[in-house]
């Protein structure tokens, strides 16, 4: 079993009690969540010493109602414009999410533009799991109000340029915002319209997982420039969805061990005019970008510019219709021959009006399913070979036995083991504890690889679970990662 790395500080997962792997299902007492059904509404108009119970006695900043937020709450925003970088409190649940919705609806930006939440830095800061949020605008520009954007690449380096005096440095969502906002997980942005970042326009990180962005535009990342265009192009940074961090950055709180994952972006319209729709970072994995329109990445050939990167594994880029880019399509690469992609998933896609090959794979890991993707032109592959891309993806026919042997049943079998009996590397530790059985546990309260590896026999043949007792500080930290023998390593959240 591997320990999950753990933020300083902030993790401190401390097993207890006797892992068991039992031949019969654990049963756990059922967690019941007390839900209120609370709706506060928030208008321009409104005043924050309301009760902001009714729609006639709103409050006037989201945050008044983010403050008093419970399990189950629905904030409704009135139309009108919202100057204020809101940041939520509390976590709702999987059965009462905290939702704040708008009354917009749509991709055109046509239908947009009557529910604005606007700033200058980070505008909607998420901390918190279980939220949904839906139905509004998210403008990171609010002193190009009534500016013309450009239609076409050719026109936006142009445009870019011109507005640099007043560019604010803005990011539109930000999941993760405090350094401590630890495995923000739940989160589903839907039905939303994200303009004008002055860098990425969504930010995933420390651990972000099982979150979802659906049904929304996205469009003019990274209009801040930062670079020279010498050792990086000046507009760089301008992803529409950032997922992770990237190792390389110091400055961030899990730059190297930072693993955003099982997020989902699907059914989206991504036009950055900046650099990537979506950008999967090196140690992030499992993530799902599938069925989006992800168009004009304005990052040339020459600095490796892409409409999609992949630096992490075992994500999936599926069903997308990937064009208009002055690089690459779709770059799978690192910077560092420490980390080496693999196991990504590539189908279905349709690259097209790329300025270079649709795909570069510039690492020489296995990847995993790559088929069905179509292409606009020759070459459409540049690095590493990837031979299946443009392949039918097999089709795999089960055939049932005709005469499945009967059922056996079996008597349970147990293998206990106590966890410090364990042989321990890095960080891991062993405590004392007086409620731990036979006074010992293991702990680990740095964010550093560490594991606990234990070795036992199973002598009869069966489907065996799983099961270990633990303190965890939250149900955002609340995981470890375990394999068993040579088998795959696998995410465990406690609170499942």
């Amino acid at each position: 079993m591997s320990a999950r790395p753990a933020l300083a500080n902030l993790l401190r997962v401390i097993v207890i009690a006797a892992l068991a792997i039992a031949a019969v299902a654990t049963a756990w007492p059922s967690r019941t969540a007390t839900a209120s059904t609370t709706n506060l509404y928030v208008s321009p108009q409104g005043n924050d010493h309301s009760s902001g119970a009714t729609s006639a006695t709103p409050f006037a900043t989201i945050q008044a109602a983010l403050n008093i937020a419970k399990p189950g709450t629905t904030i409704h925003l009135a139309p009108g414009t919202y100057r204020q970088e809101p940041t939520t409190k509390v976590n709702g649940t999987a059965s009462a999410p905290i939702s704040i919705v708008g009354t917009e609806t749509g991709f055109a930006s046509s239908a947009r533009n009557q529910t604005v939440l606007t700033g200058g830095g980070r505008i909607l800061n998420i901390n918190n799991s279980y939220y949904t949020i839906s139905g509004f605008t998210i403008d990171g520009q609010s002193a190009l109000h009534g500016i013309v954007w450009p239609s076409s690449l050719a026109a936006v380096r142009s445009f870019k340029d011109s507005i640099q005096s007043r560019a604010a440095d803005s990011r539109l969502i930000y999941i993760g915002s405090a350094d401590n906002a630890v495995g923000v997980s739940n989160v589903h942005i839907d039905n939303m319209f994200l303009r004008g970042a002055g860098g990425e326009c969504v930010r995933m990180r420390n651990d972000a997982n099982h979150n979802e962005i659906s049904n929304s535009t996205i469009e003019y990342c990274g209009l801040l420039g930062k670079g020279d265009d010498v050792s990086s192009y000046k507009y760089h940074n301008g992803e529409g969805v950032y997922l992770g961090t990237s190792p390389a950055d110091p400055s961030q709180p899990a730059s190297t061990v930072d693993t955003t994952s099982y997020n989902v972006i699907t059914n989206n319209h991504i036009e950055t005019f900046g650099s990537e729709c979506v950008d999967i970072k090196e140690n992030s994995h499992n993530n799902v970008v599938s069925s989006n329109l992800c168009e004009f990445n304005d990052e040339p050939t020459a600095f490796d510019g892409s409409n999609l990167e992949i630096r992490g594994y075992n994500n999936t880029i599926s069903n997308n219709v990937v064009s208009g880019s002055r690089g690459y399509g779709l770059k799978i690469g690192t910077d560092s021959p420490a980390y080496n992609g693999h196991g990504n998933v590539i189908t279905a896609n349709s690259f097209g009006s790329d300025a270079a090959p649709a795909v570069f794979d510039k690492v020489s890991g296995a990847q995993g399913q790559t088929c069905a993707n179509g292409f606009d032109k020759s070459p459409y592959l540049q690095g590493y070979a990837l031979a299946t891309l443009k392949s039918p993806c097999p089709v795999v026919t089960v055939t049932p036995p005709t005469n499945p042997p009967p059922a056996q049943t079996l008597s349970p079998t147990t293998v206990s083991l106590e966890a410090e009996s364990g042989s321990r590397t890095g960080s891991m530790a062993r405590g004392a504890r007086a409620d731990a059985q036979a006074g010992w546990y293991l702990t680990q309260s740095t964010r550093s690889a560490a594991t606990a590896t234990y070795t036992f026999t199973i002598t009869k043949a069966g489907r065996y679970s799983f099961a270990a007792r633990v303190i965890a500080p939250n149900l955002s930290s609340d995981s470890i990662y375990y394999r068993f023998d040579a088998g795959p390593q696998n995410e465990w959240g406690f609170s499942q």
